[in-house]
């Protein structure tokens, strides 16, 4: 994720279901007093099933709402050198639903560069900022 659209990471904290979630939306959790969505990354990525322990929170939409995105764990924050990021090829860019905008490589790790806002969708985002879904 771009660092401009990180808001902070935390411990995962308990989240409240919604009826009819949208897709990898696990719930909602209080956090800093706000009901908050919580979206499992790796459902999104394809790749569910693995215990979040941490939450990225992440301005997210139109409107910078934030989410919270539920991950296995967070490494760190890297500067990528110029170059070290290659463009997705259009067949894996149209089944993220355009959530992954680059490739790139630290060591023999591959990185993928997400983009916060295509996350979730804005109409799901502003339905799940209802007064309804907030625990």
């Amino acid at each position: 994720l771009p660092t401009v659209d990180v808001i902070e990471t935390m411990r995962a904290l308990p989240t409240k279901p919604v009826q009819d979630p949208p897709p990898g939306v696990v719930g909602v959790a209080m956090i800093r007093g706000e009901g908050v969505p919580v979206v499992d990354l790796g459902a999104i990525l394809g790749a569910p099933g693995r215990a979040a322990t941490r939450y990225v929170t992440v301005r997210c939409g139109e409107e910078g709402r934030t989410v919270a995105l539920a991950v296995e764990a967070v490494r760190g924050v890297e500067q990528l050198p110029a170059g070290a990021l290659a463009t997705v090829a259009p067949l894996l860019a149209s089944a993220d639903d355009d959530v992954v905008t680059a490739l790139g490589r630290r060591d023999e790790e591959l990185m993928w560069l997400l983009r916060a806002s295509r996350v979730i969708d804005t109409a799901d985002l502003k339905a799940l900022a209802s007064p309804e879904a907030t625990p």
